[in-house]
């Protein structure tokens, strides 16, 4: 971590938080365990979007070789 990013931290501001309002757009991506340890799931969820009446659902996705497939009909949970 740079000595700029630790002086942020210390004085109590949030360097995350920062970026994520210069940012037009931010998304969630992380693991959701659904059933038992051994049912793990992809999921996004668009956090922000600037001039976008985008939906708030969690939604489940894949990683494939040359781009990303969001099942935007599916629920995560």
């Amino acid at each position: 971590m740079s000595p700029e990013k630790r002086a942020w931290i210390r004085h109590g501001c949030s360097y995350c938080k920062i970026i994520e309002y210069l940012a037009d757009t931010a998304n969630l991506l992380r693991f959701v365990q659904v059933s038992d340890i051994s049912d793990v799931r992809r999921t996004l969820e668009v956090v922000k979007m600037r001039m976008s009446a985008h939906s708030r659902e969690i939604k489940p996705f894949e990683l494939m070789q040359d781009k990303m497939l969001v099942y935007s009909e599916a629920n995560a949970f």
